[in-house]
């Protein structure tokens, strides 16, 4: 597995529109793209292809994301009640994991 392998894999997609048609037609999940490809002779992994588009949104990964909202520091729980006095209680990682959710 290796990242040379995914580059290889989108040059070879993008160069041929027979295999963008086969990708496209399997696509149901980025596991089912993973295992074809490792079939077809490429040695990519699920969490390369993931951080692949990641990194072509523009998305943090939950690293990255973790150390934004203070994962370095002391952690304030967020509690809310709805109007039926149910509650939920969230860190600010996972505000912050919604928000960025919410956006895409």
């Amino acid at each position: 597995m290796s990242r040379p392998e995914l580059e290889r894999l989108i040059v070879d997609v993008k160069a041929d529109k027979g295999l963008q048609e086969k990708i496209k037609s399997i696509h149901p999940s980025n596991e089912s793209i993973v295992e074809w490809a490792n079939e077809h002779g490429y040695d990519i992994s699920l969490d390369e292809l993931n951080a692949h588009i990641r990194e072509q949104k523009g998305e943090l990964t939950d690293e990255e994301l973790n150390k934004v909202v203070g994962g370095k520091g002391p952690s304030y729980d967020w509690t809310f009640t709805n109007q039926t006095g149910g509650s939920r209680t969230y860190t600010p990682y996972q505000l912050a994991r919604r928000a960025s959710e919410d956006r895409s």
